[in-house]
């Protein structure tokens, strides 16, 4: 297989081969089992391996949400009242680029990085130049937690809350719309489809997960499945899938094509703080409190896990090209894991 005394992983596979006819007839006339030939491929299982580690130890030991800018140059990272920033060039460096009184709930950068739109507990939602460091409140979803996430090309930003409300703010023209859902139960998680104006939303009561088209606002299709809270959703690179976390402990996979039925179901031993794709590859990356995980998913049910010993998770994220992958510690640790193209996990 290859030097075993590497820290290198081979998931093992297997098929049987029947025998020609002529050579099975062969072993019965002469009372011998027929044999069975068999194919085996090794297929390299790469280990998790840190790539860098950020000077956060003087900073606050509570990060609540950390999120790549696209350009995988900035890592924006928020404790309950401050949104912090990283140039990934400079570990060291650290600025503070919002400040509130509520605790933040969410985050979202558009593509070219100049504007972050985030919500906090009270349920508003704010848009930040992050060139002038100009904000404005966009949005208001009433007490409770709000979501946000850009659209159409990042010209408009969606916001949900507890209000069961669709706010949709237009950022050249600052006019705003709002849509009730039906009904208008409180929403839990928001994604916006990368490729086109769906969006999927999740509703608190029936933990079912709703596509809706904002751009003729129309219900396309529901997704049941879960039995407890969805507190995540996100759609893959091309639009073709939803990937969902729950307070049921379980992570699942909904390709949009198939309808109502989930592809895959992850049950998982505690509930999922972060779960996404990567980018243009097989793999998705599951974060817990106590563990980092990739799931390599190259048919319908074939999964390969990767586990390091990380402890204490309180948040998760993946950069949209799929190579960097960011957890923070509940100590106030943020470390930098490397993935490569093909899936490959090394050190940077």
């Amino acid at each position: 297989v290859g030097n075993l005394s590497a820290p290198q992983l081979f998931l093992l596979s297997r098929r049987e081969r029947d025998e020609p006819w002529a050579e099975r007839a062969m072993e019965w006339f002469t009372g011998f089992a027929p044999l069975r030939t068999r194919e085996v491929n090794f297929a390299p299982v790469p280990l998790l391996q840190p790539s860098a580690q950020l000077n956060a130890t003087n900073g606050p030991s509570s990060w609540q949400k950390l999120l790549f800018s696209n350009d995988q140059s900035l890592l924006l990272a928020a404790t309950p009242h401050t949104v912090n920033r990283w140039q990934l060039a400079n570990e060291q460096a650290m600025d503070t680029v919002a400040m509130v009184n509520a605790p933040i709930t969410d985050m979202a950068l558009d593509r070219a990085d100049h504007n972050l739109a985030y919500t906090d507990q009270q349920g508003k939602v704010y848009l930040r130049n992050l060139a002038t460091n100009s904000e404005q409140l966009i949005a208001e979803h009433g007490a409770g937690a709000a979501f946000v996430r850009f659209s159409f090309g990042d010209n408009a930003v969606i916001s949900v809350g507890e209000d069961g409300m669709i706010a949709l703010y237009e950022i050249a023209t600052g006019q705003s719309m709002l849509y009730c859902t039906t009904p208008p139960l409180a929403i839990t998680a928001l994604a916006t489809d990368p490729t086109g104006p769906n969006l999927a939303y999740a509703s608190a009561d029936n933990n079912i997960i709703h596509i809706w088209n904002s751009s003729n606002n129309t219900p396309i299709a529901d997704l049941p499945g879960h039995s407890d809270q969805i507190t995540l959703l996100n759609y893959r690179w091309d639009g073709q899938a939803i990937i969902s976390a729950s307070r049921d402990r379980t992570v699942r996979i909904w390709p949009i094509e198939h309808g109502a039925a989930s592809i895959v179901q992850m049950n998982l031993q505690e509930q999922p703080l972060y779960a996404s794709f990567l980018a243009n590859s097989p793999l998705f990356v599951i974060g817990t409190a106590s563990a980092l995980r990739l799931w390599r998913l190259d048919q319908a049910t074939s999964l390969t896990r990767k586990s390091p010993s990380i402890a204490g998770i309180s948040a998760v994220s993946a950069s949209n090209d799929g190579t960097l992958i960011a957890t923070a510690a509940q100590d106030g640790a943020i470390v930098l894991w490397q993935v490569d193209p093909e899936g490959v996990l090394t050190p940077r």
